[in-house]
């Protein structure tokens, strides 16, 4: 296109989780033209104050702030809480934008723990301690054995897991 090209028209698609969009440019001549384009913002962002290797866990100064492009999309989602504690998902180099996709949650039960299983309903509460079969963390199914008997819950903290079901 050239200066005196005219009225352009331009449709954007929508973004994906990494901020790219597809974007169809007419002119009036009416030949349609793709073009893939990401868009983002400079900004202040948290970012890593050295380089984190893939499964280590972030301590206090990890993390700092800088200034880099936040991309628009949903993997993109700024922090919102402190990462201090949880793992990176990813190797990360010095001064890169820490997103919450790049982290996940810590492990809070590993395989051998001790795991009190609770189960509540109204004003009836059961807890039974098991030991856990492998490792999960916080919000994942953790199975357990006490005996003969296996258990499965929801990791809700430390040594803890939440029973579902059974309305009776």
């Amino acid at each position: 296109w050239s200066p005196d090209t005219g009225a352009l028209e331009v449709r954007l698609g929508p973004a994906s989780d990494e901020g790219w969009r597809l974007a169809t440019i007419r002119g009036e001549s009416g030949r349609p033209v793709a073009v893939r384009l990401r868009a983002g913002a400079l900004t202040t962002l948290p970012v890593t104050t050295r380089p984190i290797a893939r499964g280590e866990v972030i301590r206090d100064g990890d993390i700092g702030l800088g200034e880099a492009i936040a991309w628009l999309g949903a993997a993109n989602a700024p922090l919102d809480e402190s990462p201090v504690g949880w793992e990176m998902r990813q190797s990360v180099g010095e001064n890169r934008p820490v997103t919450r996709a790049m982290l996940q949650p810590p492990k809070l039960v590993n395989a051998g723990d001790e795991v009190a299983f609770v189960w509540q309903r109204g004003g009836v509460r059961l807890e039974r301690v098991a030991t856990a079969v492998a490792a999960a963390r916080l919000g994942e199914p953790v199975r357990a054995r006490v005996g003969d008997v296996q258990l499965v819950g929801r990791v809700a903290g430390p040594g803890l897991a939440l029973m579902e079901g059974g309305s009776r």
